[in-house]
């Protein structure tokens, strides 16, 4: 059943076009796995498919992609390498980093963040792996997505009031698609909730895609905070990045910095990063007014 409300003359409906991924990994097994994840949502199509970071500088200028999921180990030219020559050919590019689980690599992802790459995910390490992995196609898929929805291009489907000549060619729309006409949304601005006048105890902060760049950034502004309060994170990311996360947290807040152990007392002026794949939870322990993560 198709279900259809017209839009008044003069008016016009807008629609997004896919966001073009380009896939650049040495391994064609896992070029071809991503590819076919991508190409089975909607909102996505595979701009291309490369092999080598070289290749994948040569072509981005005449692939025009949004976003491009960046392989860090490759022949001829690596990916730490290729980011910013792609960056220097289109700078509003989102990178997605891709590595095996490993501290080198994860060391790798981290200085990719601070050379302009969007954010990182961890792939698994073998391709047998990789033809299970639910949560690595979850994440990526999800990554994709959310980093890349600040580019979506509108494309303007014309009202029936205008002339057939006028009209630009589109794709047809499925039979099923429900269209509707709606206002565009001017951006909300942002109102920020007045400060409790209830004393903090702790400063808990979650973060997820995006979040490593976000925290550099917000550790080395509130520097004093930190030293009046515990801070408490959790990030989503697997083992061994928490680990190296930690340890930057600490040289870019100039705080102490490291991974909760279950059953330490929180102390004012540390960090305290839950552990890659676990949670935090803060407890009273006895009768003390410390608190500790578990």
């Amino acid at each position: 059943m198709s279900v259809a409300v017209l839009t008044p003359p003069g008016a016009a409906v807008q629609r997004h076009e896919p966001l073009r991924v380009m896939v650049v990994d040495d391994s064609a097994v896992i070029r071809g796995l991503i590819s076919r994840w991508i190409e089975a949502e909607p909102d996505l199509t595979v701009a291309a498919s490369i092999r080598t970071g070289l290749d994948a500088v040569n072509q981005v200028t005449r692939v025009n992609p949004d976003v491009v999921v960046l392989d860090i180990e490759m022949p001829d030219m690596d990916g730490i390498s290729a980011l910013p020559l792609l960056l220097a050919k289109k700078p509003n590019l989102i990178i997605i980093m891709a590595s095996t689980l490993t501290r080198r690599n994860a060391e790798i992802s981290f200085k990719a963040l601070s050379l302009g790459a969007s954010d990182y995910i961890p792939k698994p390490e073998s391709t047998r792996e990789m033809s299970a992995a639910d949560v690595f196609k979850r994440d990526l898929i999800e990554k994709i997505r959310h980093l890349g929805a600040r580019l979506r291009r509108p494309a303007v489907v014309a009202s029936p009031s205008l002339s057939p000549a006028a009209q630009p060619v589109r794709a047809p729309l499925p039979r099923t698609s429900a269209i509707a006409a709606m206002p565009a949304v001017a951006q909300q601005k942002v109102t920020l909730r007045p400060f409790s006048a209830t004393q903090p105890r702790v400063l808990v902060i979650g973060s997820s895609t995006g979040g490593p760049q976000a925290l550099m950034t917000l550790v080395a502004g509130i520097g004093p905070v930190i030293d009046q309060y515990p801070v408490l994170i959790t990030q989503h990311m697997p083992p061994t990045f928490t680990t190296i996360l930690a340890e930057h947290l600490a040289r870019t807040s100039g705080r102490p910095a490291h991974e909760g152990v279950d059953g330490e007392a929180i102390r004012p002026g540390h960090i305290y990063l839950a552990p890659g794949g676990r949670h935090m939870r803060v407890a009273r322990s006895g009768g003390e007014s410390g608190h500790r993560p578990r």
